[in-house]
């Protein structure tokens, strides 16, 4: 599988060390990505995998989430 950032997210992933960063500690690449999206003043992330019509929403802090309005599939 590939992982292609876009965006914000690119500039995140290369902060926090890209790929050779992820393969060598997981757990301190995501602390950082996590940290610089924080800091350009993100609340979460989407993640789209390849061509699946699901999606992923990752929020760093589910305390600031607020529902404004209701999904039907």
């Amino acid at each position: 599988m590939v992982i292609e950032f876009v965006g914000d997210a690119q500039k995140a992933d290369l902060q926090a060390g890209g790929t050779k960063a992820w393969i060598n500690n997981e757990t301190q690449w995501s602390q950082t990505f996590t940290k610089v999206l924080q800091q350009m003043g993100y609340d979460g992330v989407r993640v789209h995998v390849g061509n699946y019509k699901d999606l992923e929403v990752l929020i760093f802090n589910p305390s600031k989430l607020v529902v404004i309005g209701t999904f039907v599939a």
